[in-house]
């Protein structure tokens, strides 16, 4: 099973959980892992070429830290670019059918405070619900 990795930190460098991953998925075998702000510093994606390495896999991973509840700007951006209508959704949208989607995200807190009761008054699954 090809499986596509695509890590969006804006300074992978700096970080410890997700550069940790990255660098394991790097290990696997039929595994493709992408720094995306490396290769779109500018933010100006190349939406021909995501999609190709997109149709190519049979598992997709969007990994993250999650900034204020949400996605880092380049993954919103990179969604509404890339997964655009008529390729990925809409009567003719699917070239994403069949494919499995895993999220790999990194919440910046104790998973202490994603509950309910306490603090953040979410949990982890709760907030990740639109992707």
């Amino acid at each position: 099973m090809k499986t596509l990795v695509l890590v969006f930190h804006p300074d992978l460098n700096a970080s410890t959980v997700n550069r940790r991953l990255a660098e394991a998925a790097e290990q696997l075998s039929e595994v493709t892992v992408k720094n995306m702000y490396q290769l779109y510093p500018e933010f100006k994606i190349d939406v021909a070429v995501e999609q190709a390495g997109l149709e190519k896999a049979d598992r997709i991973v969007l990994q993250f830290p999650m900034y204020w509840y949400s996605s880092p700007a380049l993954l919103k951006q990179w969604q509404d670019e890339v997964l655009e209508y008529g390729w990925a959704y809409g009567s003719s949208g699917n070239a994403l059918k069949g494919k499995e989607l895993l999220i790999a995200v990194s919440p910046g807190a104790p998973a202490k405070n994603y509950v309910r009761q306490v603090n953040f008054k979410y949990e982890v699954h709760d907030l990740l619900r639109p992707f």
